[in-house]
């Protein structure tokens, strides 16, 4: 019920940016437009990337410059990281967390989910599958107000 809520907000949030405009099919296809050309390089090989364009677009407008961790080590943890790096070349990506690895990831630290700074990052977000106990991922960040769409994103 609270990630319905969540996804309800989100898209209340994405057309109240483009309602006020007078061209709105027009302004969303010309920045989802860019956002597609941006990410092409990846898309090649991701279809999954292609497809979210648009919550692409978004998160370019939406997110402020700042410090984050990528919840996975895993190829979807890689994934988000290039596409931070592409359409928030600003967003320093600190660490990656991960429950059961060690080390580093893509010359990134990998830190325990006990040991996340809060008070050092704006954002953390979800790089791992949707098969993944995503939702306990997130309660776990929400008691720690870190709220879904406002400081946890989905990438990809």
């Amino acid at each position: 019920n609270t990630v319905r809520k969540q996804i309800e907000q989100y898209y209340k949030e994405i057309i109240g940016r483009f309602v006020s405009k007078e061209n709105v099919l027009k302004e969303i296809s010309n920045v989802v437009e860019s956002t597609f050309k941006l990410l092409q390089p990846i898309y090649k090989n991701e279809h999954i990337v292609k497809q979210r364009c648009l919550y692409y677009a978004f998160l370019r407008d939406r997110l402020e410059a700042g410090k984050s961790y990528i919840w996975g080590a895993g190829k979807y943890g890689r994934l988000a990281k290039e596409i931070l790096e592409i359409i928030r070349p600003d967003i320093e990506i600190v660490g990656v967390i991960d429950r059961m690895k060690e080390g580093t990831y893509l010359d990134t630290p990998i830190i325990c989910p006990k040991d996340i700074q809060y008070l050092e990052v704006n954002y953390v977000f979800i790089g791992f599958g949707y098969g993944y106990n995503q939702g306990e991922v997130i309660d776990f960040l929400e008691k720690r107000h870190f709220n879904y769409n406002d400081k946890v994103w989905r990438v990809p």
